[in-house]
């Protein structure tokens, strides 16, 4: 049997050597480092940072309260922490599910962030040591919405609901983008569409948190 002579027309050189090629292994290149970093390579986590810091700065946009890079800080050290432990994130050769929960990471960040130090105010305006004129300076708001987020931790019943409600209600994210991020919590869309209607009808029905509004 004669052997099979490679194609040596240049159109089709051309076509094997740059449309295909090039773009997985960029994306697999991608990936590969977040599986290092999965797998404990301190230089792959290095990598990551000076590799995507700028985008994350990008997502967190301009805040007056909260400093960037400790909100960059705050992204790294959770996603370090929980992204490792979800292997689905990383089965893709597109980095397309790690990044978005990488984007994630930072918007929880951010509000993390936001109401400790929201808290930290509050404490600071009671203090004990203060004077009645500085008790009399607690911004009415703040007490309120923080009031309002302890009722409504009150009124989540699971993990399930409790990392649903901040999904959707805290970054806004879509019920495909949730199933996506967390197949293993929401394998089917429906389910997240359901768990949804059921959490604004007993938020609604809840008269203390109506008062509060």
């Amino acid at each position: 049997m004669r052997p099979i002579q490679p194609n040596t027309q240049p159109k089709h050189s051309v076509s094997v050597s740059y449309d295909a090629t090039p773009k997985d292994a960029v994306l697999s290149t991608e990936i590969d480092i977040f599986r290092r970093a999965f797998a404990g390579d301190m230089d792959s986590w290095s990598e990551l940072q000076t590799q995507y810091n700028q985008l994350m700065r990008h997502w967190i946009g301009q805040q007056r309260i909260i400093d960037a890079e400790e909100i960059l800080q705050e992204a790294w050290l959770a996603f370090a922490r929980y992204a490792p432990r979800q292997p689905n994130l990383v089965e893709a050769e597109s980095p397309a599910r790690v990044l978005a929960y990488l984007r994630t990471c930072v918007k929880t960040a951010i509000v993390t962030l936001y109401r400790r130090e929201q808290r930290h105010m509050m404490m600071t305006y009671l203090d004990p040591s203060d004077d009645v004129a500085s008790v009399a300076n607690v911004d009415h708001t703040v007490v309120q919405q923080l009031t309002i987020h302890e009722r409504v931790q009150q009124l989540l019943s699971s993990d399930d609901e409790r990392l649903l409600f901040h999904l959707r209600f805290v970054h806004g994210m879509k019920p495909q983008s949730i199933v996506d991020t967390y197949p293993e919590r929401f394998p089917e869309v429906q389910q997240v569409y359901t768990l949804i209607a059921q959490l604004v009808r007993r938020l609604r029905a809840d008269r203390l948190l109506q008062d509060l509004r």
